[in-house]
Formats: C-alpha cells, structure tokens, sequence
C-alpha cells in the first residue's frame, strides 16, 4: 500500500488492476466542491458522509477505474420551491453538453373507471427522493424491480391498487396503464444491469486459467461508465463546465454557476524516482440538494507488481486552470519536505504546495486581517490589565495615581493564525510548526532563568539579614502594622521547581494548610485580603472619625524622619511604580499629607465602603473555590500545593487530619499532608485532595473516593481494595505495589504515573486512560476494562488471564512476557505493541486488531479464538495457533514463519503476502482462504483443506500437500499461454 501524500482539499481512490500477467495502477482524485460558490474544492472529510446521506442505500459511489468519456451522476431530492406543497415540478439538468428534464409527482394511483384505468390527481408533496423505488418498475420488471407502476392495466383490472412512478421523463409521460417507459436514473446504473453485464467480457475456462482474477480479455471499456448514455459526453470534462440545477432545492430552486476551474496533478514514487500520471476528468457528481458537486480526475499507469507493491508513494496536487502549471521541479521539492523523515513533520499539514497559487490580493487582505486581530487581542489584554490593577487598587483603598506603568502587552506572534483562518483551514502549518517551536524554547529559557532567580533570592536573605541592608525599611514597614502578604510570585514558577531546603517556615506552612483542611483553597487564597479588612474594621470601630473638612483638607500623617531614606532605596526598588513625570517621593509625599483622594461632596460612610468589601469576597470565595478545584481535579500533576510542606508541618498535618477523621473528609483539602500508613477504610473521601500526599501503606478498603485527586501522591503499597475511584485522578502518582481489587476506576486518570506491581484484579476500569505509565508486573486478572487507552506504557509481564476488554487501544506498549489467557476482548486495538511470548491461549478476540509495527514473536494463540479481526503486517514469528480459529481474519503481509498452526481454523482467512515458511499447518482449515502470493517454501500442508483457497502467485517450494484437499484450489498463474 502506497504512502499517500496529498492536501486536504482533494480526496483519493487507489486500485491496481490485472490484466493477465500484467497490472495497472489507477489513482483517483476527489475534488469536493460547492454549487453555491464553486471557486475552490473543500476538505474532503466533509465529502463522504455527504455522499453517503444523498445517495439511495447500496449505491456504489465510484468503482475506481478509468472510463472512455466523461459522464454526470446526480444523487439527492427533488424540492419544492421554499418548502410549500406542490403537486408537481420539473428537475432540469445541465451541465456542459449534457441536457436532461424529469417530471416529479405527488404520490398518484390508478383507478379503475367505465372507461378504463385512469390515474388520480398527484398528493402535494415537499421533498421527493431521487431513487429507483420512485421510478417505473415492479417486482417483475427486468431492469428496476424496486420500482412502481409496471404491469398495471392487469393488476387494475384485478382489483388491485396500483400507484404510479413519481419520477418520469418529462417528454415520455405515462397516457396509459400499459405505457412501458425506461425506467428513469439519475444515478449510476447497477453493476448487474443488463447494459453492463453485456460488456463485462467472457470468463470461461480459459480466463480461469490465464486471467483470473482479473477481467476478461474482452471487458469492454465501458463497463465502468455508470450514467446512462444522456448523461455522457464525447472526450472529457475540462473542469470549467457552466451548470444550472433547478428544482433540488427549496432554499435555492435555481442553482447555477460554473464548475471550478482546475486542474488536478497526480504523481506517483518508486526506485526510480517521482513521475507525474496524465489524467483526465471523466466524472461530475452533482448532489444539488446538498449544495454540493464532486469531481473526479484520473490517472492510470502500468506497475512492475501485481500488487502495485513497486509504487512507494502516491502524491496529489491541483491547480487552477488559469495559472500557468507548477514545474516538475516545484513538485520534486513537495515531494521531498513532505517524505523526508526530518522534515515531514512540518510540511505535513502544509497544504500550499499542493494547493492553487493564492490570490496576492487574498493573501494581503488575509495579512491585514490577522493583524488587525492580534491588535484587538493586544488592546484587550491591556485593558484587562488595567482592569483588574484598578480593581485591586479600589479594593485596597488605594488612588489612581498608584498605577503601575505597565510595558505595552506583547501581540500575539505574526505566525499565529486568527480564528477567521483557522474556521477556514487556511493556515500556514510550516510557520505555525516553526513558531511554536521557536516559542517552546524561549518558555524553556524562561524557565530556567526564574529558577536561578528563585536560587538567587533565597540565599540574598540570609544577607541581608546579616548587614542590616533592609533594617530601617523593616523597622519603618513595621511601624504600619500592615498584614502579611503571601508569595504569589511562587505561583508562576515552573510546576516541578522546588525552593531550596530552609526557605518554607513549617509552622507558618501547616497554619496555612490547616486554613485550606478547614476552609478550602479559596478561603486560604483571599485570607490575606481578609486579614487586611479585617484590620480596618477593627481601626473603624476602635478610633473616632476625624471630621471632613469642607474643603477636603486632611491631617498629614506623620512618620518617623528616617522615612526618607526609606522612600528613596523604595524609589530604587520600584522606579515603575509612579506614573511617567511623578516621581514616588511627590506620589508618597502627596499620599502622606493626605490629598491623594478626592473629597465627595457628601461626606463617605467607611462602613459601608467596608461592608460592600466585606460582600465581594463573600461573593468571590466560592467560586475561586470551585475554580481551583475543578482545574486541580483535571490538572495531570498536582497543583498545589505550590510548594512542598517541610517535613514536621507534613507530619503534623497529618495527625491533625487522623484526629479530625470523625468530622468527615469528603472533599477537604488535605494536600502535602504525610498520611502514611492511616486507615481510610470505609470513608467517605469523595472530591478530597490528597495531592502529593504522602499514603504509603494507607488503607481505603471500601472507602468512596468518587472525584479524588491524588496527583503526585506517594501510594506505594496503598490499598484501595473495592474503593469507588470514579473520576480519580492519579496523574504522576507513585502507587507501586498498591492494591486495587474490586476496585471502581471509571474515567479514573493515570498520566505518567508508576503503577508497577499494582493489583487491578476483578476491578472495573471504564473510559481510563493510562498514559505514559509503568503498568509492569500488574495484574488486571478477572478485571473488566471498557474503552481504556493505554498509551506508551510498560506492560512487561502484565496479567489480562480472565480480563474483560471492549473497545480498549494498546498504543506503544512493551509487553513482553504478557499473560491474556483466556481473555475475552471485543474490538481490541493494538497499534506498536511489542509482546514477544505474549500467552493469549484460550482468549476471544472479536474484531479486534494486530496492525502493523505489532511484535508478537513466540507468542501463544493455541486454542484461541477471533472473528472479523485482523493481523495484518504483524510479526508471528513461531507463533503458536495450534487448534485456535480465527475464520475471516487478516493476516495479509503478516510473518508467521516457522509458526504452528496446526488444526487451526482459517475459512476465508486472508493470507495475502503472508509469510509462512516453514509454518506447520497440519490439518489446518483454509477453506476459500484467500492466499494470493503467500510464501510457503517449506511450509507443511499435510492434510489441510484447501477446498476453494486462493493460492494463485503463491510460492510453495518445498511445501507438503500429501493427502491436502484440493478441490477448487486455485493455483493459477497468470501467462498469456493460449
């Protein structure tokens, strides 16, 4: 299978074709584009579920093959004109040469009169389905027996009532109850119609022998030509066809315009280079009530490999028709970024290459536009910046005039995209690529120089404690009895920076975790604010008011002398503090003598301004509470808290916690608490925070920890035996050797966690994701698993015997030595799994999947079995399937050299390009399996049913058929022998 390379605006059908000993490599592109403003095709994802509802069920969409002359399909509903009932209306077609009118009726039936049948007036009707159910036909019809109105002068005649098609010919309407018209079709003819069969060729002995599979020497080209022949043309389409469409849709009755204009490009890759295909645009699918059109363009070339297995790349481009064509050399050089293993990860997503050349004036408009959005996103933030500045300077009882200078707020990177493009897929991937990763390293640096910093200001302390640096400016800021502020600066440090040993007081960090055990998180964040409104109540009611002058003059306050000296090292410390042309010696000097603040006409109640204070983080509490909790809850390492509690606050904590068990612990903040060895069992945890928490050896047998976080906890040895840890998360936990049998673990979340020697036994695991997770020696025995992902993880020596697993994924996982016997999985997906000697005896895999890049070297299947499942391109070497039965499963290009399957059973198996030298298929059961160019040198086939198997191009040199069933065996090999 070819490599595809293409942009997102086009689709792509690949086919290899034999004829005899030779082959064919046909490539279609798909060019998805609207009726309404045909300018430029659209990504194709949208194509095929738009097909899929406008098309009548079982309709083939196109059979990938080449046709002699273009043709136009048309699939969908006929409409009335703004969705008002009408009895009747016309459908006219035309597109290019092509011309075609239908006449659509309301449901009409015959009637049987004194003077013979005649039909009733047609039902009103709003939309009428394009289908052969709708056209002339009947059960007995040779060409549309899904239809209606056929054989109706008898049928009438005996009594029966006989409804009438609802689609015709405009200019061959049914007079008569024995009219017999062509039945009507807009859509492609049925490969079993007697028009296509006739050109289908002769397969008779002779192809049987020289030309299975492929078609008949005498196939007529036309076989593939699906419209009938009033919507063919001579030659092919050039792409700029005009069109109009009337009566498919209500919102639009008249759809009219021109097709788009382009060109498409296909190349193809093998040993010897890059090569451009020829095509032609041979297909016009219309689907007006969708708004939508496809066009089809192909290109055709012989291949060295019957299998097209020579072709190592397929590479897609279009262009428009009124640009000049690409170079060769201007595709060579797509083909390279996009191929090439360093540089494929950029251009990827690159569409520019392959796609027309933009308009300048488009791309400059595009240009302004994402400017002007990133201004509009750089006047935001500033605003906002101001915004909560003001807010927290009036919460403060602080002037305007403190303001900070701000710097101007950086706009966001030319190279990011604004929404506009993005909702429109225009994005240039290559810059995006390259500015994320250029961003990536500037974070990375910042990074790192907040953490020298953070070094650097722990170890300035202790100096300036010992000189006395800062001991007047201490002394001054004492004398105002201002409320301790917390470190907020912490915050913004790296998640895994960790302030040096000596810089956290364990006493002033167990009061603040207490504060969050007893309060929450967000009572412990506005403590600060709460402490200072606190104070000033207090001040208001301790100290009379002084009374307000009229004028606004105030009292001055009066500081010690030494403020000056103070004022100017403040000066120093903070020169953006002050607006631009006020020094911070006028705005203190001015906040000092008192008249900073404009003085109301009416005098102000302090209370009040208090009280409404007081409301706000009332207001704010709990929701800065929930807010925190959602995000630590969702967060993949822990949140908080932001810095390790010291060892004695941790334990101490702890014991609080133990002595407070019987207030109850659902949802209470108990992170960085050393809870080591504690007795949970029975509890109800639910939404509490055990972050970084220190549970080794603790016991939550029974315990409901629904919505827990235990992020960057340490479990080991924890047991959480039939504990309810619905919505858990355990991201960077440590839980080595913990238990959890019976336990509940849906939706539960396990990034980079360590859950080695874990014991998962009989627990339920639903929508779990493990991802990055050392699942090593685990044992998920009897445990039911739905929907998890496990995802570059170890499963070395991991236990699945008894396990339940529907619709799981095993991505990048290394699982040597797995035991999954007698596991029962249901659509399983293994994708670079590495489990050699993996034991899946006696297991039932149902549609489930082995795919390419799956090392199962020496493992066991014995007994197994699987349906509908596929090991396509893994590696069995000496795999064992002995008695196992895996009918109608894939094992195309899959090695399972020296692998016994002996008794196994392999009914229309697929064993295309399968490996099996030496394989031992005693008594295997390969009945109508299909085995084209399988490798069975040496391979042992005593007494295997053959019976109907595919062995054509099969190589089986020095294999055994003593005593095989070979009735029906195909073992043809093409020539042109006569």
């Amino acid at each position: 299978m070819p490599t595809i390379i293409k942009p997102r605006k086009l689709g792509i059908l690949t086919k290899v074709e034999r004829r005899g000993a030779s082959a064919t490599l046909v490539v279609s592109a798909l060019g998805l584009f609207s009726l309404l403003e045909p300018n430029d095709f659209e990504p194709d994802t949208a194509l095929w579920p738009m097909a899929m509802e406008q098309m009548p069920a079982g309709t083939i969409f196109d059979a990938a093959m080449p046709k002699p002359c273009g043709e136009v399909l048309v699939a969908g509903f006929a409409r009335a004109p703004d969705g008002e009932p009408v009895p009747a209306l016309t459908l006219d077609i035309a597109l290019g040469a092509v011309r075609k009118r239908l006449a659509v009726f309301g449901d009409r039936v015959w009637r049987q009169t004194a003077g013979g049948p005649v039909f009733e007036q047609p039902r009103p009707f709003t939309e009428m389905p394009l289908v052969p159910e709708r056209c002339f036909g009947g059960p007995n019809h040779p060409i549309n027996p899904l239809g209606r109105g056929a054989e109706a002068a008898g049928r009438v005649d005996a009594g029966e009532i006989v409804l009438l098609p609802n689609i015709e010919r405009a200019d061959r309407l049914i007079r008569n109850a024995d009219d017999m018209p062509e039945p009507v079709r807009l859509g492609p003819i049925d490969p079993a119609h007697p028009s296509r069969r006739a050109l289908a060729g002769t397969y008779d002995d002779h192809w049987l022998k020289h030309g299975f599979p492929g078609l008949a020497h005498d196939a007529d080209p036309r076989l593939f030509c699906a419209a009938t022949p009033d919507q063919r043309i001579e030659g092919y389409f050039s792409g700029q066809e005009p069109f109009r469409l009337t009566g498919f849709s209500a919102e639009h009755p008249v759809l009219e315009g021109a097709l788009p204009g382009m060109r498409a490009r296909i190349f193809i890759a093998c040993a010897d280079g890059l090569f451009e295909l020829p095509s032609v645009l041979d297909t016009a699918w219309l689907f007006p009530t969708a708004h939508k059109g496809v066009l089809i363009y192909r290109g055709a070339c012989p291949v060295a490999d019957i299998d097209g297995d020579d072709v190592t790349h397929v590479m897609l481009a279009y262009e428009r028709l009124a640009d000049e064509p690409r170079s060769v050399e201007h595709y060579v050089e797509a083909f390279r970024q996009r191929s090439d293993p360093t540089e494929k990860p950029k251009y990827v997503l690159a569409d520019a290459a392959l796609s027309p050349l933009p308009d300048p004036a488009a791309l400059e408009r595009r240009r302004l536009a994402r400017m002007a959005h990133h201004e509009r996103q750089r006047e935001r933030t500033e605003k906002a910046q101001r915004l909560v500045l003001r807010d927290a300077l009036d919460k403060a009882g602080l002037p305007a005039a403190f303001m900070p200078n701000l710097p101007p707020a950086e706009p966001p990177p030319a190279w990011m995209p604004s929404p506009e493009e993005i909702a429109s897929g225009e994005i240039d991937f290559a810059a995006l690529f390259e500015g994320t990763q250029q961003l990536q390293a500037q974070m990375d640096e910042h990074g790192r120089e907040l953490e020298a910093k953070a070094h650097a200001m722990a170890n300035r302390g202790e100096r300036f404690r010992q000189t006395g640096e800062l001991g007047e400016l201490d002394a001054l800021l004492a004398e105002l009895d201002l409320p301790e502020q917390p470190n907020l600066a912490a915050t913004a440090l790296p998640p895994d920076f960790k302030l040096p040993a000596g810089t956290v007081d364990p006493e002033a960090a167990l009061r603040e975790a207490l504060q969050r055990f007893h309060s929450g998180l967000g009572t412990a964040l506005l403590a600060p604010a709460r402490d200072g409104l606190a104070g000033a109540q207090a001040a208001q009611r301790d100290a009379p008011l002084p009374e307000l002058a009229a004028a606004g003059s105030r009292q001055a306050i009066q500081l010690p002398a030494e403020a000056d000296a103070a004022g100017e090292k403040l000066t120093r410390a903070f020169p953006d503090l002050a607006p631009p042309g006020q020094s911070l010696d006028d705005l203190l000097g001015t906040l000092l003598a008192g008249d900073i603040l404009p003085v109301s006409k009416e005098p102000t109640d302090p209370k009040a301004q208090l009280a409404r204070a007081s409301a706000q983080l009332d207001q704010l509490e709990p929701q800065l509470g929930e807010a925190m909790a959602t995000m630590r809850r969702l967060a993949p390492q822990p949140i908080h808290p932001t810095t390790p509690l010291p060892p004695e606050a941790a334990l101490r904590f702890g014991q609080a916690i133990s002595a407070m068990k019987g207030e109850g612990l659902a949802g209470r903040d108990m992170a960085g608490a050393d809870l080591s060895g504690q007795d949970f069992s029975g509890l109800d945890l639910s939404g509490a925070f055990f972050e970084q928490c220190n549970l080794s050896g603790a016991r939550f047998i029974g315990a409901n920890c629904a919505g827990a976080v235990f992020a960057g906890a340490d479990l080991r040895g924890a047991d959480f035996s039939r504990a309810n840890l619905l919505d858990a998360n355990f991201g960077t936990a440590d839980a080595r050797g913990a238990r959890f049998a019976g336990a509940d673990l849906r939706r539960a979340q396990w990034l980079k966690s360590q859950v080695a020697q874990c014991d998962f036994a009989g627990a339920t695991l639903e929508q779990a994701n493990f991802i990055e997770t050392d699942l090593s020696d685990v044992s998920f025995a009897g445990a039911r698993l739905d929907r998890v992902t496990i995802l570059r993880s170890s499963m070395s020596r991991t236990i699945l015997a008894d396990a339940v697993m529907e619709s799981c994924a095993l991505v990048e996982v290394q699982a040597d030595g797995l035991d999954a016997r007698r596991l029962k999985a249901f659509k399983l997906s293994a994708v670079k799994l590495e489990a050699p000697g993996a034991d899946f005896s006696a297991a039932h895999l149902q549609q489930s999947g082995f795919h390419a890049g799956c090392d199962l070297t020496g493992a066991r299947f014995d007994g197994a079995v699987g349906m509908n499942g596929s090991f396509r391109g893994a590696r069995l070497i000496r795999a064992s399937f002995a008695r196992a039965s895996f009918n109608r499963v894939d094992f195309g290009e899959a090695d399972l050299s020296e692998a016994d399957l002996a008794l196994a059973s392999l009914k229309q198996a697929s064993l295309g390009k399968t490996i099996l030298l030496r394989a031992d298929l005693f008594g295997a059961n390969l009945f109508n399996a299909q085995a084209r160019r399988a490798h069975l040198d040496g391979a042992r086939l005593l007494r295997a049913n053959l019976y109907g198997c595919d062995l054509s191009d099969a190589s089986l040199v020095g294999a055994d058929l003593t005593q095989a069933l070979l009735d029906k065996t195909i073992f043809g090999v093409p020539s042109d022998a006569p």
